[in-house]
């Protein structure tokens, strides 16, 4: 207890499968010191405030008012995961999300995620677990059960199961992975650099967890950057914010 914060600590070890592939490995025992930080200070309003186009606008203007989060979460998807202990097999459970300053309704993406050996996310070892602008790339691994969940169970969360790696002869046994996330008014539909996309191995193709399917044919062709560069193309976010991962991000997988 400090202060400004609650602060609660917690080890959960995993013995991941074993994977052969030349950059990541899913072998190998871990340990993952967890730390959940509670802020003991919120501002509160006995007056409710209607949610107007014009004061979202200017009122988020700035990063500090968006509240991202993305957090390891239990089987049950019902809160923080506790245990210490995850048989091997498991999924892990991750869920990024984004409060909602003044009641406005948004949607949530994750463009992408970058596993690294270090914190640096610009080292010159990393894994893409999710890119293109929302195509959960490692999800099309042969030994890998990553997809998002579906369906949302709210429009300013996301969610999706993560197998869990680390990186070939790399003694540190440490992941990190840094997400970049983006929230968008949810009248604005899913498009092909706002949205979320599985590969299903069953169907042998990528699926959106909402929209037209067409929009997550440029996860196949690692082509959805192009979109941006058309001309009059409007990028429909409000903000964004680029998040790491408590269970993994400084804390060893």
């Amino acid at each position: 207890m400090n202060p400004e914060s609650l602060v609660y600590t917690t080890d959960l070890y995993y013995t991941p499968t074993p994977y052969g592939h030349h950059l990541i490995v899913r072998t190998s025992a871990t340990k993952i010191p967890i730390a959940c930080i509670y802020s003991r200070k919120d501002n509160v309003s006995s007056h409710a405030v209607k949610p107007l186009s014009k004061l979202f606008t200017s009122s988020i203007s700035s990063d500090h008012v968006m509240n991202f989060s993305l957090r390891l979460m239990n089987a049950e998807w019902t809160g923080e995961r506790l245990s210490n202990v995850l048989n091997f097999g498991d999924l892990l459970h991750i869920e990024a999300s984004v409060g909602l300053p003044l009641q406005v309704p948004l949607r949530l993406y994750i463009h992408n995620c970058t596993a690294t050996p270090t914190p640096d996310e610009n080292s010159t070892i990393k894994y893409a677990i999710i890119d293109n602008y929302g195509c959960l790339r490692d999800g099309r691994s042969n030994s890998s059960s990553s997809v998002f969940k579906i369906p949302r169970i709210q429009q300013n969360k996301l969610q999706f199961y993560l197998t869990p790696f680390r990186f070939y002869k790399d003694t540190r046994n440490t992941v990190f992975i840094s997400c970049f996330l983006k929230a968008i008014l949810t009248e604005h539909l899913a498009d092909k650099i706002n949205k979320a996309c599985s590969f299903s191995k069953q169907e042998n193709r990528w699926l959106p967890v909402e929209g037209p399917e067409d929009i997550c044919e440029c996860c196949e062709t690692e082509s959805c950057e192009e979109v941006t560069k058309l001309p009059g193309k409007n990028n429909l976010h409000k903000n964004h914010s680029k998040r790491d991962l408590h269970a993994f991000a400084n804390r060893p997988m």
